[in-house]
């Protein structure tokens, strides 16, 4: 949710609250707030359509997230842990050992919070990939070359 204030060209100005969780297609009423009435009557109600901007980080599904996050490949065959962003804070994920690429983790209640149910959220999916180390030297190029046989 957010606070905005909007304004318009005549330099009128109203402040509105937006819900947490609202979607695209959603509408606000602000009642009241519409154009004055005929003959004298009151002001009719404003509503809002709203529009949910894109995100760089999460994709948005219904009240669900999903995120990529790249995770090194030592951590994908070895296990461990990673820290994954929400959206209102930072959660551990432990991955299992020999993890396989764009395998998707489920954290519940950590996606949206849903319009109406405060106390209530969408998952979090976060699919992992692997981040390659890059620049190796010659040594860690023998050491993968070595491991490669071996297998």
């Amino acid at each position: 949710g957010a606070n905005r204030t909007l304004e318009w060209e005549n330099g009128r100005k109203i402040e509105t609250k937006i819900p947490r969780g609202v979607k695209t297609g959603s509408r606000v009423l602000l009642k009241g707030q519409g154009g004055k009435g005929r003959n004298g009557a009151e002001p009719g109600d404003l509503y809002l359509n709203i529009e949910v901007q894109p995100h760089f980080r999460f994709e948005r599904k219904g009240d669900d997230l999903n995120l990529t996050v790249a995770v090194d490949l030592f951590t994908l065959l070895l296990g461990g842990q990673i820290n994954v962003p929400g959206i209102d804070r930072s959660v551990r994920l432990d991955i299992p050992a020999e993890t396989a690429i764009g395998r998707i983790f489920c954290l519940r209640r950590l996606g949206m919070p849903i319009m109406k149910k405060p106390d209530s959220r969408g998952d979090l999916y976060v699919t992992v990939q692997a981040a390659l180390p890059k620049n190796l030297n010659e040594k860690e190029k023998d050491l993968i070359r070595q491991w490669q046989h071996m297998r």
